[in-house]
């Protein structure tokens, strides 16, 4: 494997190493777009600036937009309707395992597509919705609450000593 500072000609080192720093530091900086670009995402990325998203909007709008066309095969957004979303949703949900907010910066992406960009009014969508994680609180049973209180000793000396702990911490 060439290591990125391996030297391919003469003076190539260097240009590559300045590549990656000027793109780690130019991370905020929109691209340059051609107006009549023919590509999909070319032109979505100027329609998103015309509305004056933000730069953040657009890089995580253009990148749900394109997990869902990689997800149908690289299929054209305008050859999909509300059924191809409806999986692609689910999918993040059951398969992918995502929290419920990312699901839903998903779905804001694709609304977004398609009720602004494609102009294509979206029935109401049925798909499976990401599960909000619970916290299970432990919880003793008698039995294991009577053995803690065996080992501490007595209840009053259990509460003295917690109280002391709370008192201590600042």
């Amino acid at each position: 494997m060439i290591s990125c500072l391996t030297p391919l000609k003469t003076g190539y080192t260097v240009h590559i190493y300045t590549f990656i720093l000027m793109h780690q530091i130019m991370d905020d900086i929109p691209v340059l777009i051609k107006a009549n670009s023919p590509m999909f995402l070319d032109q979505l990325r100027l329609f998103i600036r015309s509305q004056n998203k933000s730069y953040s909007t657009e890089k995580t709008y253009i990148s749900w937009v394109w997990r869902f066309i990689c997800y149908h095969n690289k299929k054209s957004p305008r050859d999909m309707n509300a059924t191809h979303i409806e999986k692609f949703l689910t999918h993040l949900a059951v398969d992918r395992n995502v929290a419920v907010s990312t699901q839903k910066t998903a779905l804001n992406a694709l609304m977004f597509l398609y009720n602004q960009f494609l102009k294509v009014e979206l029935k109401e969508l049925d798909f499976c919705y990401a599960k909000v994680p619970r916290n299970i609180p432990v919880v003793f049973v008698h039995e294991e609450a009577s053995e803690v209180l065996k080992i501490m000793g007595s209840p009053i000396t259990c509460s003295y000593t917690l109280s002391l702990k709370k008192e201590r911490v600042p």
